[in-house]
């Protein structure tokens, strides 16, 4: 696991296609991350990147890797560190957006959820989640997308999502950005609808993605995009 940048600067704001990120990160998979600095960071928790911090602040619970044993770890806001401690204890990376769907095994009640749901975005939507069954085995869900047709499949709730992540057989399990920023793509290849309201069917730029795996026959940036827009 690690986290990828729009743009070379890895400055958490410039965006870029996700196919496009995947494909210089050599990533087999590439799903939405927390949009690191270019959105409401005032209400973000710890954001730490490849061990530098991009944000101190602990208004928000967050989602961090542990490389040492292959997890995952879902701190609330109120007893977690600092970022200083988090990267001295070897914490590479954390994600803030959230809400916490299932921690240790408890999913969160409906009351829980929308307490901490800060963006605001209970209802349906198009999701991603991020989830643990064990440590070295994780689970990546995304769903739904933005549409006209009244047919296409909107998303869910974040009820909805947990119960989908629990079913899964998830002991942790963690909300990121979705809506338009929806996306997962495998192997230099998008495999989801996403889109804006020019075109529903293209993705979204994006300022950062979450990063699985890597494989050198990953197409370059240069190659042919087959998945550009699934109709």
């Amino acid at each position: 696991f690690r986290t990828g940048f729009g743009q070379e600067n890895r400055n958490g704001m410039t965006s870029e296609a996700p196919w496009k990120i995947s494909r210089r990160y050599k990533a087999v998979l590439l799903v939405t991350g927390d949009n690191i600095l270019n959105m409401n960071r005032e209400v973000k928790g710890v954001l730490i990147r490849d061990g530098w911090t991009y944000n101190s602040a602990k208004k928000a619970d967050v989602m961090v890797w542990h490389p040492e044993r292959l997890s995952l770890e879902l701190l609330e806001k109120e007893k977690m560190g600092t970022a200083e401690s988090l990267v001295a204890e070897g914490v590479e990376n954390s994600i803030s957006f959230g809400p916490i769907l299932i921690k240790d095994g408890v999913k969160r009640t409906e009351k829980e959820i929308k307490a901490h749901d800060l963006f605001k975005v209970f209802n349906t939507n198009p999701r991603v989640a991020v989830g643990m069954v064990e440590p070295g085995h994780m689970i990546v869900g995304q769903g739904g997308y933005r549409s006209d047709n009244p047919k296409a499949n909107r998303g869910w709730t974040l009820t909805e999502l947990a119960d989908i992540m629990e079913g899964l057989g998830c002991t942790q399990a963690y909300n990121v950005d979705g809506g338009v920023s929806a996306c997962m793509v495998f192997m230099g290849e998008q495999l989801n609808h996403g889109g804006t309201k020019k075109d529903w069917s293209k993705q979204r730029n994006l300022p950062d993605g979450l990063l699985f795996g890597y494989s050198a026959q990953v197409p370059k940036e240069t190659d042919p995009i087959y998945n550009d827009g699934i109709k």
